[in-house]
């Protein structure tokens, strides 16, 4: 009989199988182990992994509402500050409107119909950023199921949600054969350049 018994060698998706249907079955190398031999491994493992882990798959929680609730603001202020140039042209506006939108549209002297559709050029740009927050929304969904006490066990689409993360960040797809033990890894060293980051910020 052999079972994966630490998460140095228990593949990731072998681990989020067991966790998100309750079957330990994905624990077996070959063999054919009891029941209780198999709760005792998953209770030794479920332990390595909370040791591990710690709080940071909170931190990247808290880090998606964030990002989403930021998304959420520019994207309604972008969509003012169109409306607003749409009724009349103020250069303070098309100012704020290229800050936030990382533009130099420049509109002053404008025909209406080429002032109109440099707007309508920008709003379609914005788009792009409309769609970014469907998309963390749907992430933030995913994760909120597990930190905002309904008591659900953790989903596939919960640990789908965390390797988007972890790839964007790597910049190349991450597959859910690494080891836990890596995962555990990819999100710690995510929060700490999270974290560096943010105390740049501050700092300027």
């Amino acid at each position: 009989m052999k079972l994966y018994r630490s998460i140095h060698d228990l593949p990731l998706h072998r681990f989020v199988e067991c966790i998100t249907t309750d079957s330990l079955h994905s624990l077996i190398i070959e063999g054919t182990p009891s029941e209780d031999e198999l709760k005792t491994t998953w209770h030794k493992i479920a332990d390595q992994y909370s040791a591990s882990v710690g709080n940071y798959e909170y931190q990247i929680y808290l880090n998606c509402f964030k990002e989403a609730a930021t998304l959420a603001v520019d994207l309604q202020n972008i969509e003012f500050l169109i409306e607003a140039l749409r009724k009349a042209f103020y250069q303070p506006l098309l100012d704020a409107l290229n800050k936030a939108m990382q533009t130099s549209v420049v509109l002053e002297g404008l025909e209406k119909e080429a002032y109109n559709k440099e707007l309508d050029s920008l709003y379609r740009r914005s788009r792009g950023l409309k769609i970014r927050l469907h998309l963390k929304k749907a992430q933030y969904d995913a994760l909120s199921k597990k930190f905002e006490g309904t008591g659900e066990k953790p989903s596939r689409d919960y640990f789908e949600s965390m390797m988007i993360t972890l790839s964007d960040h790597a910049g190349f797809q991450l597959s859910m054969n690494m080891s836990v033990f890596e995962y555990c890894e990819r999100l710690k060293r995510f929060i700490q350049y999270v974290e560096k980051m943010n105390n740049k910020k501050w700092q300027k």
